[in-house]
This record gives structure tokens, C-alpha cells and sequence, in this order.
């Protein structure tokens, strides 16, 4: 008897499955799945500064607390009016700078 090899593998255990449902299976080499889903997060703060390449910045709820750097590259930010602005940054940039 004579084997078929594409029927045979057509029953063999894919890397990937045609419209990807296998990409949950993690692959030897591969990094973290990217899952689409966004790691920013906005905050609220108190704008002490507008430099060119920076923000100067406090949380509102601490008066007199150090100022924060944030650079310009690295973020968003709106005027909020009352002298706030509302920064959206990558979450670990946020805990990098103790503001989450």
C-alpha cells in the first residue's frame, strides 16, 4: 500500500493553524505574545514647567513634592486647564517615575 504523504500530513500537528488559532501556543525562541493590548495610561498632574525637551511636573494631591521630568519624546499630554495637564505615557514609564 502506497502512502499519501500530503493526506498524511495534513493530519500532523501544525506550528501555526490556518487563520492562527495555534498562535496562543507559545514557539521555542519567541519573545512575549503581543496581544494588542495597550500598556498606556493617563495622568493628571500638576505642570510646574513647559521646557522644549520636557515636561516639569507634580501629582496634584501632593503639594510641595519633587518635580518629575518627563520628556517630551516619551509622551502625550493636553492642557487640562487650572494649570494641569493630562500626560498619557507607557505604564512602566509611569512606575519608573512613581507616578502610578
Amino acid at each position: 500500500m502506497s502512502r499519501d504523504f500530503d493526506s498524511f500530513d495534513m493530519f500532523q500537528d501544525k506550528e501555526r493553524g490556518r487563520f492562527g488559532e495555534n498562535e496562543l501556543q507559545s514557539r521555542p525562541g519567541s519573545g512575549p505574545r503581543v496581544t494588542g493590548a495597550s500598556d498606556l495610561v493617563d495622568v493628571t498632574l500638576q505642570l510646574q514647567q513647559d521646557r522644549p525637551l520636557a515636561l516639569m511636573v507634580t501629582k496634584p494631591d501632593e503639594p510641595g513634592s519633587k518635580w518629575i521630568s518627563l520628556p517630551k519624546s516619551l509622551i502625550e499630554y493636553i492642557d487640562a486647564g487650572g494649570g494641569k495637564v493630562i500626560v498619557t505615557l507607557r505604564r512602566g514609564l509611569a512606575v519608573e517615575k512613581g507616578l502610578v
